[in-house]
């Protein structure tokens, strides 16, 4: 049941986050402007790879939570620590040379990091796959026609 409440977690987070996502990566020039006037346009493309950053973080699922509330926190404050060290070196890194974009690269980057060990502390810790994925079937034998 765990294993059930997991993955129907991270699609709905999942579908929540798309669904948000969407209208700014098809009209996002246009929303910005019109919510927040014309100087934030520019700022679309850092926007998106937050977006994507967010994305990553939900199809992940809630391995934070469940780690934590498995008696697992150090793993979590590890793992966001790596995380948090990833995306400084990456600001520190992308944002002189392209300023906003840089900064939600290095995000999205680190999102990713800590999600993965997260993931994998969940699955090797708790047998609890996270992820959107969770529920996908296992071992399958024979062609598949």
């Amino acid at each position: 049941r765990l294993q059930q409440v997991c993955t129907h977690s991270a699609r709905a987070m999942t579908a929540v986050v798309l669904a948000l996502t969407m209208p700014f990566l098809f009209w996002g020039r246009p929303l910005l402007t019109l919510v927040f006037g014309v100087e934030f346009a520019p700022a679309l493309p850092a926007l998106l790879l937050m977006s994507v950053g967010h994305l990553v973080n939900a199809a992940f699922g809630p391995n934070g939570t469940l780690l934590t509330m498995a008696g697992h926190e150090r793993r979590v404050t590890r793992a966001m620590a790596i995380g948090l060290t990833i995306s400084l070196v990456l600001v520190l890194i992308l944002a002189p040379i392209w300023q906003s974009v840089g900064s939600a690269a290095a995000f999205a980057c680190a999102a990713l990091v800590w999600n993965i060990l997260l993931w994998k502390d969940a699955r090797r810790l708790v047998g609890t796959d996270t992820s959107l994925a969770g529920l996908r079937p296992k071992n399958i034998v024979g062609p598949i026609c």
